[in-house]
């Protein structure tokens, strides 16, 4: 009987999402044939089979988030008996404190190795103990109960009431508690009930409540986005310096290539990317990860440019853009957002980015603070050109094209001298766009 575990597709990733099963119980697959849709942090992808038989038994169900390198299915024989501890549903791992073991330690008498089978025991002799106790209250309390004196009638009103006899004080002989007085607790109850719901109906004249358009739940690849965003921005202390850039020179720049080629082929995002990765070539530090208390510097500089589609964000990659042509890198642009907004990227396109980048000039954002694509330490915002008046050389006013650029990190990474020095250098290949050929 094979296992087939949930797959490790990337560094990062510690669950995978069963998508769809492509096979059903029972039906025969072939080793390299399509087994089930799995979604990773990145993209859904499918995964082939790595035998060849019949599948025999799914664990996970279509839908199910599973840790990686845990078993999903069995394929198996035609023939081939399911065994028992297959078929019997998964039980979760007993799960025990520190101080709970500690307890075991104590009660066994073991000084390293505790035994599951030991600490169960423990845990069904805590619960006779428990239960012991709580048969002790219930004694105690049916003592005080008899002791309560209330009339036959009043007994049995308070128990339809669901009233408390030892928190009422009897108005009959002795202290008995009789009729009236339950029915002077049941009128009390219904006074207090109409005084809050009186004071409830005055207090929502003055509430406004907003009227609900549609609920849409988080699940999917928004769920995905929204997890990893969440830990980025709390686990990694951000730092973002922010730089205006003239493009006057690029745009000339620019201009000039489409005009060579015929058509207005390259983007200003390409001409960002290889100036990104000549920047990230004389500061490596923030093409980085930090990794058990270690700083890893990549060799290869692989830029991820974040993509929007229909269920949020992706982030596709051109892989050693350093050494890519302007040509290059913008025909590897245009084909990955293709790829993207048509649900047809590979896993290859979208893992290994070391340094992303984020564009909203498209959208009249002028600047806007990113949060880091973990495990990245760095990340660029780029936001739209703007005209403005700057004072040249000569003590002139002039209307430039200048576009700002956001570099956020991560601060226990780097820090903001090289942040800084980093988009100078970055800014003077933009002004100058002759080093980019």
């Amino acid at each position: 009987m094979y296992k087939v575990i949930m797959p490790k597709l990337g560094m990062t990733m510690e669950k995978g999402i069963v998508e769809r099963w492509l096979k059903k119980e029972g039906d025969y697959v072939r080793k390299g044939e399509s087994l089930l849709e799995i979604m990773t942090d990145k993209v859904t992808i499918e995964v082939e089979s790595y035998h060849t038989g019949y599948l025999k038994k799914i664990l996970a169900e279509e839908g199910e988030e599973i840790p990686v390198t845990e078993v999903i299915a069995y394929i198996g024989e035609e023939d081939e008996k399911i065994p028992e501890e297959i078929v019997r549903k998964k039980i979760a791992p007993l799960e025990v404190s520190k101080e709970e073991k500690e307890k075991v330690k104590v009660k066994v008498g073991e000084k390293e190795k505790i035994s599951i089978k030991k600490i169960i025991e423990y845990e069904k002799e805590r619960e006779r103990e428990i239960r012991k106790g709580k048969e002790k209250e219930e004694e105690i309390t049916k003592v005080k109960r008899k002791k309560i004196l209330a009339s036959p009638l009043a007994k049995k009103l308070a128990k339809e009431m669901s009233i408390d006899l030892s928190k009422i004080s009897g108005t009959g002989p002795k202290g008995r508690i009789v009729k009236a007085d339950i029915l002077r607790v049941v009128e009390e109850r219904k006074l207090k009930k109409e005084e809050k719901m009186d004071i409830e109906k005055e207090s929502s004249k003055e509430l406004i409540t907003p009227e609900i358009l549609k609920t849409i739940p988080l699940t999917g690849l928004r769920k995905t986005i929204s997890e990893r965003m969440s830990k980025s921005a709390s686990e990694i202390p951000h730092i973002t310096l922010f730089l205006e850039v003239d493009i006057s020179n690029l745009e000339k720049f620019k201009n000039k290539l489409d005009k060579e080629i015929g058509e207005k082929k390259f983007s200003y995002t390409d001409f960002i990317i290889k100036a990104t990765a000549l920047s990230l070539e004389k500061y490596p530090i923030l093409n980085s990860t930090l990794k058990d208390e270690k700083i890893i510097i990549f060799k290869d500089i692989n830029i991820g440019l974040a993509v929007s589609i229909e269920d949020g964000l992706i982030v596709p990659v051109i892989s050693n853009s350093n050494r890519l042509s302007l040509e290059e890198i913008a025909d590897r642009r245009i084909d990955l957002v293709n790829l993207a907004r048509e649900n047809k990227l590979k896993l290859k396109d979208v893992t290994g980015s070391t340094f992303t980048i984020t564009n909203l000039g498209m959208y009249q954002v002028e600047y806007f603070s990113p949060i880091i694509n973990p495990p990245e330490s760095g990340i660029l915002a780029v936001g739209a050109i703007t005209k403005k008046p700057i004072v040249n050389k000569d003590a002139k006013i002039a209307i430039k094209p200048i576009i700002k650029l956001g570099l956020a990190l991560d601060h226990r990474v780097s820090d903001g001298v090289i942040g800084a020095k980093f988009l100078q250098y970055l800014r003077d290949i933009l002004q100058a766009p002759d080093k980019l050929i």
